[in-house]
């Protein structure tokens, strides 16, 4: 992306935001000249927005990482944005960076979900007969064992499931710090970033992917992706009796069959 998001941009001490009208002429004048002043000060502004998504997904992906993207998707939301959809920047951002972080840990999950375990879609599907504020270790051992699924098919299904229900009302941060509170939540018909619906076919479709991969593929992909703590190349190699570059290309080749089934 050309224009690279501040590194540890932070939000006001004093909790005090822009007003909109202020974050309209932001917008308006990074959009006319490019303005990196402005750019830089709509990013401090809405930096615990992009953090808000990075903690949400800390239990699959590297929170700094995720931070980043958020970052870059929010300024793909101020060369997007004009004034004529009628909603304030700062709905319009966090629907333009819940929707890029959420297609992306879609397809991160389920296209590494193996043919033969179906836990992680029978937790999606029974997710909703939970009423559960914070997937703590303890809830996720309470629900895999009801389930009879692993703990972490639980994990990934809460954090999909909670994409079309999560609001950005409640507290996330360690310190109680709420969020802006005037967002609607994202459950909202009006609001809504991705339908429940939409979700379990998305999730559906790359199951069916998968299985066009043989077994030496799926267990690959399984022991890289899917488990707690990734095994290496070496590991792994070690396992099935074959070389690490034997495994490297077994990877490559399962991926491109991911992309292209």
């Amino acid at each position: 992306m050309q224009d690279a998001p501040l590194s540890h941009a932070k939000a006001p001490k004093n909790g005090q935001y822009l007003e909109n009208e202020a974050v309209l002429d932001l917008v308006a004048k990074y959009q006319a000249t490019g303005c990196r002043v402005s750019l830089d000060r709509l990013l401090i502004n809405f930096s615990d927005l992009c953090m808000a998504f990075a903690h949400r997904y800390r239990v699959k992906f590297d929170i700094e990482d995720t931070y980043q993207d958020a970052m870059e998707f929010l300024i793909l939301a101020a060369k997007k944005f004009d004034p004529s959809f009628g909603v304030p920047f700062f709905t319009f951002a966090n629907l333009e960076v819940g929707r890029h972080i959420s297609m992306r840990a879609i397809r991160k999950w389920a296209s590494v979900t193996t043919p033969g375990t179906h836990g992680f879609f029978k937790a999606f599907r029974a997710m909703g007969r939970y009423k559960v504020d914070q997937m703590t270790h303890r809830t996720a051992s309470g629900m895999a064992s009801d389930l009879g699924v692993g703990i972490d098919d639980v994990y990934a299904a809460y954090a999909i499931y909670r994409d079309s229900s999560y609001s950005l009302n409640s507290s996330i941060f360690e310190d109680g710090e709420d969020m802006i509170d005037q967002l609607p939540g994202v459950d909202d018909p009006e609001s809504s970033v991705i339908d429940r619906d939409y979700l379990e076919k998305q999730a559906v479709e790359f199951s069916r992917r998968m299985e066009k991969l043989n077994p030496n593929e799926n267990r690959v992909i399984h022991a890289r992706f899917l488990t707690e703590k990734p095994q290496t190349l070496s590991d792994i190699a070690g396992q099935i009796g074959v070389s690490t570059e034997r495994v490297r290309q077994i990877e490559s080749k399962a991926k491109i069959k991911l992309m292209a089934a």
